[in-house]
């Protein structure tokens, strides 16, 4: 499956939205490479250049955005458990933590809030709130 050098990342971006859930959450970058069969490493620089992001990073994020689309299913509602083990992390706690640093919000509450939308229409639930006014303000400069 060699490609040229300017279709790597294209490619790449391919193979990860093609997978299943369970193929997505083993998917790694050097799986990947493998695939392409080129280093990691060139694989990295490449894509980095090419999407200006790194390739582990662009790979979270595809498995963030589906745990958010399995956590938002109207015909089977999976446990958040269900869902990380899916995406391959073998701690809760740590799914958790990720999925909030890219959405601002817990699992639990994401799909709370996804709840609330399909079932009043029109109403904004106010679950996704960023600043609870708990914590360190970073922009505070003291």
């Amino acid at each position: 499956m060699r490609m040229t050098e300017s279709g790597i990342s294209d490619q790449v971006m391919r193979f990860i939205f093609s997978r299943d859930n369970e193929e997505l959450g083993e998917l790694t970058i050097l799986k990947i490479a493998c695939k392409l069969n080129i280093s990691q490493s060139h694989l990295y620089q490449i894509f980095q250049n090419e999407k200006k992001i790194p390739p582990g990073k662009f790979l979270m994020m595809a498995k963030m955005i589906r745990a958010a689309i399995l956590l938002d299913e109207s015909d089977e509602i999976p446990p958040i458990k269900v869902v990380s083990k899916k995406m391959g992390f073998s701690s809760t706690d740590y799914f958790t933590r990720i999925f909030k640093e890219h959405f601002g919000t817990t699992p639990g509450k994401y799909r709370e809030y996804t709840r609330q939308r399909s079932i009043l229409p029109g109403k904004k639930p106010e679950l996704l709130k960023k600043n609870t006014g708990k914590g360190k303000n970073r922009n505070n400069k003291t």
